[in-house]
């Protein structure tokens, strides 16, 4: 989809707000939302019909409605990307990580996984 849908609670789930949509440029497939570091990362597989489609994306946003061009990440082109998903890390007591883990399918149902994190940047107005 080409939009990503979303509602916004002010009232920690009670109330909601009107449904809204946010255009993301290679679409999004089995989204994935988090938020670290003061910013939102949406990832999931693309479901664009240009070069890098149905490949692994990576969105950012600083307030979780207006989206970055979408950064495909996978260079696998044996087969289309699978699933992702996402884990909020911490070591110690040093700042949040995100792990972010996806799947690249090489053979039929056999796929690899991969793992990698991101160290958010703090914005400058923290």
């Amino acid at each position: 989809m080409r939009h990503f849908h979303y509602c916004i609670s002010g009232d920690g789930g009670i109330n909601w707000s009107e449904q809204k949509s946010a255009v993301v440029d290679k679409a999004i497939r089995d989204p994935e939302l988090a938020y670290v570091g003061g910013r939102y990362y949406l990832h999931g597989r693309s479901g664009h019909q240009d070069p890098g489609a149905h490949r692994f994306v990576l969105y950012t946003s600083e307030n979780g409605e207006g989206w970055s061009e979408g950064i495909v990440i996978s260079s696998d082109s044996r087969g289309p990307d699978g699933y992702s998903h996402n884990c909020i890390v911490r070591k110690g007591d040093g700042p949040p990580e995100l792990m972010v883990l996806y799947s690249i399918i090489y053979e039929g149902r056999d796929t690899n996984e991969y793992v990698f994190f991101i160290r958010p940047r703090r914005l400058t107005n923290e």
